[in-house]
């Protein structure tokens, strides 16, 4: 009983596992959120700086 049982699982899991195989990913619809949003143009500087550039909006990686 427990070999017949092992032996379906088996089989259901390679069947699953090929249709995910063949899968299409497809974009069903493309919806604009926003035009407002962060952009920086300027350059990488320390956590220190506490100023802008006068070429553009320069940007910090910080730990978070």
């Amino acid at each position: 009983m427990m070999k017949n049982t092992l032996q379906y699982i088996l089989f259901a899991s390679l069947i699953l596992f090929t249709n995910l195989l063949n899968a299409q990913i497809t974009l069903e619809k493309e919806i604009k959120i926003t035009d407002k949003v962060m952009y920086f143009d300027g350059e990488r500087v320390s956590t220190s700086t506490t100023t802008n550039s006068t070429t553009g909006y320069d940007y910090v990686y910080g730990p978070a």
